[in-house]
């Protein structure tokens, strides 16, 4: 990826934050809630990677451990077959899709 990507991305997500809102690739705006954004930078931290989980620190609201699967396949599709067939389970989707960056930057970080 060439550094003027990276420039693009830092400008994109600077003019989101500034007017609140983005816009889909079918033109449909997204308004974004300016004090939420505000808070979720606050409370935000940063883990350097030094860090140690403190696994007491840890709140469990379950019976048993979770159970992960990384399935090769479209993520909504997984999700509503698990849903269909355990209608019990509570899946999880982990989406990575950004419109800027595809993938979400996981390969090469978003800046």
């Amino acid at each position: 990826m060439g550094l003027n990507k990276y420039k693009n991305d830092k400008i994109y997500v600077a003019l989101i934050i500034l007017f609140s809102f983005y816009r889909l690739p079918d033109g449909t705006e997204i308004q974004l809630d300016k004090d939420k954004m505000f808070d979720a930078a606050m409370n935000s931290k940063l883990y350097k990677d030094n860090y140690e989980y403190d696994s007491t620190r840890q709140q469990r609201s379950y019976d048993e451990p979770a159970k992960i699967f990384v399935i090769n396949g479209d993520c909504l599709d997984t999700v509503m077959y698990i849903k269909n067939t355990y209608p019990n389970c509570n899946p999880v989707v982990l989406n990575m899709a950004n419109a800027v960056s595809p993938g979400g930057g996981w390969r090469d970080g978003l800046f």
